[in-house]
């Protein structure tokens, strides 16, 4: 956090976002300079791993989108994970992983229906063809 302090007063000083110690900035906007100069690091130095490994070339417009959609789902995840206003940091775990069990217990109900029903499309399509015994009546 001294770090941000520092670069938001000074953008030249070196206290900026480095690749050696990278910090990024979870309580700011993702546009926000340390987050851009973050992800500019990062663009750069995945664009030189892709070269030093031979694989096909990506836009540099392909990778920041790529790396913007992390960030966001990290910030989104990081916000998430945060004690609510009053809420002592075992009721915030205890939320949170009551939160991921309900989750996990969906996507378990969700991949269970696809796979006995043989295909989700077809069910959705039968489900808006014939209406619920609720809507006959």
């Amino acid at each position: 956090m001294e770090h941000l302090a520092q670069w938001t007063t000074d953008p030249t000083n070196a206290a900026g976002p480095n690749l050696e110690d990278l910090h990024l900035d979870m309580r700011g906007n993702i546009s926000s300079d340390w987050n851009r100069r973050a992800i500019f690091l990062l663009q750069e130095a995945f664009m030189a791993e892709i070269k030093d490994l031979g694989m096909p070339p990506r836009s540099e417009e392909y990778i920041e989108d790529l790396l913007i959609d992390q960030l966001t789902r990290w910030q989104r995840i990081w916000r998430q994970s945060q004690p609510k206003v009053g809420e002592t940091l075992e009721s915030a775990e205890k939320r949170i992983v009551t939160d991921r069990l309900i989750l996990e217990k969906s996507k378990r109900h969700r991949t269970r229906r696809f796979n006995v029903s043989g295909s989700y499309i077809i069910l959705t399509v039968l489900t808006l063809i014939w209406p619920s015994s609720e809507t006959r009546s």
